[in-house]
């Protein structure tokens, strides 16, 4: 899946500097009003953008963003888009007309931002209006506006081209039959939508597969190929699961315009759901004993809060950050083009260790990106192609610095969808794990990386 934020790049530039208009702290600031109104005339406004994230001194910055407005009828309705900007310790406004092709022009704040420093970053929020109806990014009870860093220097290092064909085989680890029952994976064929089976999966310390089953209504645990446990969960087929060193699983799910999270803890004992607002479900991860989630058109991270009563509902969103949170109070930067991606470790303000990959082969999603706990960073790459034959798979690349370590290609062996960030995960124990499905079943393949695949 290219995330919409990646599709940057294919949009005309219909660029708007932040020169030529500017309004008040007081107008910018964060008090505005929640992402989604009705009115009688204006029924949904929504924004949507694709934040750069992570930008090299003298690179052009673009910020697309997109307008969503509709009548209760569902006729598209005109809004104006703005974009207000913290610059020198107060807020600048600029604002067009929205269109499919807006892109406000962010070279100069950029720049500016940096000054003489070897990294810096940008704080910015985005708001629409329609028939006096208003929408912002980040909503309004949101005090932690969105982010952009700029880094001085970014090494580029060039991703191997592997040729199509070429794969590892690694190792299956767990093989489970389509069908019902404790040694089987529920799947859904599809007639006039996507077959669906399993949604997520992580690994822990020890190597145990914890496998998020929806259609049994269940998160099951496999050891050496054999259930081990299982807790009763009813998800959908969009939910994604994370576990913390501890052994915690947290399981968020997509019900209708909200997400849901709930805790699972060691022995399978279930927390009551925490309600966490509103959101599309990017994908969860944790940072050892915290876990957090993203959500679009946000897409940004924050905490799941553990819950303190039966049903938690979270009105407000705490702690809203562009990086992923890791151990140790670092974050992780990645952003992605079709031709590179860039990937950085945020401390204590700063950016270090930033990174580009680029790529000869067209990239898609970033299917996994994980610091290595040594300065550099373990990804896995979409890599496809349309000529001479239509074809796509992935690619595994370690780097540290400015070389590649290893690299090598895996299949893209899928007969049912799972989450769009769950194929692959970097277990606790430290291999590189794969959910694929056939026709007869799914398995999950694991990689041991720095040896043998």
């Amino acid at each position: 899946m290219l995330r919409w934020r990646r599709l940057a790049g294919l949009m005309a530039v219909v660029a708007i500097g932040l020169g030529s208009a500017s309004t008040s702290a007081r107008a910018a600031g964060p008090a505005v009003a929640a992402q989604r109104s009705s009115v009688a005339h204006a029924a949904v406004l929504e924004i949507h953008y694709s934040s750069p994230l992570l930008v090299r001194a003298g690179e052009r910055v673009r910020l697309p963003v997109d307008v969503v407005c509709a009548t209760a009828g569902g006729e598209a309705c005109p809004a104006r888009a703005s974009l207000a900007i913290s610059e020198e310790g107060s807020w600048r406004t600029v604002g067009a007309q929205a269109s499919p092709q807006l892109q406000f022009d962010l070279t100069g704040p950029a720049m500016r931002a940096l000054g003489d420093s070897p990294d810096a970053s940008m704080s910015f929020f985005l708001r629409a209006e329609a028939d006096g109806v208003k929408a912002s990014l980040p909503a309004a009870e949101a005090a932690t506006p969105l982010q952009l860093y700029i880094v001085r220097d970014i090494p580029v290092v060039r991703v191997p081209p592997i040729a199509f064909g070429q794969a590892s085989r690694g190792r299956t680890v767990l093989s489970l039959p389509w069908g019902s029952g404790p040694t089987k994976a529920g799947i859904r064929i599809g007639r006039e939508s996507a077959t669906v089976g399993p949604s997520s999966f992580d690994v822990d310390r020890l190597g145990r597969i914890h496998l998020l089953d929806p259609l049994q209504g269940r998160l099951a645990v496999f050891s050496g190929g054999r259930l081990q446990s299982q807790t009763a969960l009813t998800v959908t087929s969009t939910s994604d699961v994370a576990l913390t060193a501890r052994g915690d699983s947290y399981a968020v799910d997509q019900a209708g315009s909200s997400l849901t999270a709930r805790r699972i803890d060691p022995s399978g004992r279930s927390d009551q759901p925490m309600v966490l607002g509103p959101g599309i479900l990017s994908e969860v991860r944790t940072d050892g004993e915290r876990a957090y989630v993203e959500a679009l058109p946000l897409d940004a991270w924050r905490a799941i809060e553990a819950p303190t009563s039966p049903t938690v509902i979270r009105s407000q969103i705490p702690g809203l950050t562009a990086a992923r949170p890791l151990a140790g109070g670092s974050g992780l930067l990645r952003a992605g083009t079709e031709s590179s991606v860039k990937l950085g470790t945020v401390s204590g303000g700063h950016v270090h260790d930033a990174v580009e990959l680029r790529s000869r082969q067209r990239l898609g999603e970033v299917a996994l990106a994980e610091p290595d706990g040594h300065g550099g960073y373990v990804a896995v790459l979409h890599v496809w192609r349309e000529a001479p034959a239509p074809a796509d798979r992935y690619q595994f690349v370690h780097v540290i610095g400015d070389r590649v370590v290893s690299s090598f290609a895996l299949s893209d062996r899928r007969f049912a969808e799972c989450s769009p960030l769950s194929k692959f995960r970097l277990g606790l124990d430290g291999k590189l794990y794969q959910l694929t499905s056939s026709p007869t079943g799914m398995r999950v393949v694991r990689y041991d990386l720095g040896g043998e695949s």
